[in-house]
């Protein structure tokens, strides 16, 4: 589903940017934090993978879910409150000869 929303345009809303999101943060927790937490109750509540993967499992379990929530809302923050670049114009005319650059740059050396 991810590869699909990012290679095929009608798929490209808002919506299922926050499907996708969703489903990356599931499996980040489905890779990262459930095998510790499935050996962690088989084992009575003993850990017995060392303090540094203790840490790094914490770690894990916390930034996945707070991760995909600041995620969330910074999209929704930017879907909201963002610039919309479809109603920006540009400018087409050339700008007036006495405003060019290559004029404002001949200044007189003294």
């Amino acid at each position: 589903m991810g590869f699909s929303v990012l290679t095929y345009r009608p798929l490209r809303g808002v919506q299922n940017f926050y499907i996708v999101s969703l489903a990356v943060a599931d499996l980040a927790v489905a890779l990262l934090v459930m095998p510790f937490n499935v050996a962690n109750y088989i084992l009575d509540a003993r850990w017995a993978f060392g303090v540094v993967v203790c840490h790094v499992w914490l770690t894990a379990d916390i930034l996945t879910c707070i991760l995909d929530v600041t995620v969330l809302d910074v999209q929704r923050h930017t879907h909201l409150y963002g610039v919309d670049t479809e109603s920006v114009r540009y400018r087409t005319r050339p700008l007036p000869s006495d405003s060019r650059p290559d004029r404002l740059r001949s200044a007189p050396n003294h």
